[in-house]
């Protein structure tokens, strides 16, 4: 349980006492933080899932063979159960945390563009999801670059019909999370055939933008 507890207390809370408030990256460093106990909060919450997995799988074999349970075993089955309601509990308050910060330091319009790029995802995987039933595509990168790219192009989409202009940093993102998994070898080949393309796009969009009354 000290280990937990000690994680906890390298993640908890919201004090920034000595930790500049200054940006970096061009995000504030208390949304940069806040961003990294949740992480960290959600690694630790991984591992109390594994633990239970462990003991649950230990549980049904004893119970299988028809082993009485130790007492060592029920109580670190407890110990785990209570860590893991504590550990929910931090994310709950870090959650709301990090909402604030994402209201104050982002905007409203940020956001939905953050959450447009959300659903892009999610209709991207489940059109790929529905073709791969035809296609048959079994390699896994092949999979994700074609959800990805499917993803870029239904933002782009959208992006010309919200008229959002805080949704062109996060389509920038998308281009660079996409060129992340391309093979070397193919750098040159998605250069010329989506960041070119989708360069004078956003070009065109851009000068949208500035001669839109809004």
């Amino acid at each position: 349980k000290q280990w937990y507890q000690r994680r906890v207390a390298i993640t908890g809370g919201t004090t920034e006492h000595g930790i500049s408030t200054g940006f970096l990256g061009g995000y504030p460093v208390p949304f940069l933080r806040c961003i990294v106990k949740m992480n960290k909060l959600l690694k630790v919450k991984r591992e109390l899932l594994n633990k239970v997995k462990n003991l649950n799988s230990t549980v049904e074999r004893k119970t299988s063979f028809k082993e009485p349970l130790d007492s060592g075993t029920q109580l670190m089955y407890a110990t785990v159960v209570l860590d893991l309601d504590k550990l929910n509990k931090v994310l709950q308050t870090n959650v709301k945390d990090l909402q604030q910060h994402c209201k104050t330091h982002l905007g409203s319009e940020t956001l939905a563009a953050i959450q447009v790029k959300s659903d892009c995802m999610e209709a991207a995987e489940q059109l790929v999801k529905e073709a791969n039933q035809l296609i048959k595509l079994k390699h896994e990168k092949s999979t994700k670059f074609v959800a990805e790219l499917t993803a870029l192009l239904i933002q782009v989409e959208r992006l010309s019909t919200s008229k959002n202009s805080n949704s062109m940093p996060v389509l920038n993102e998308s281009i660079r999370n996409l060129r992340s998994i391309v093979h070397p070898s193919n750098l040159h080949s998605f250069q010329e055939n989506v960041e070119v393309p989708l360069a004078h796009i956003q070009a065109r969009l851009k000068q949208e933008f500035l001669a839109s009354p809004d």
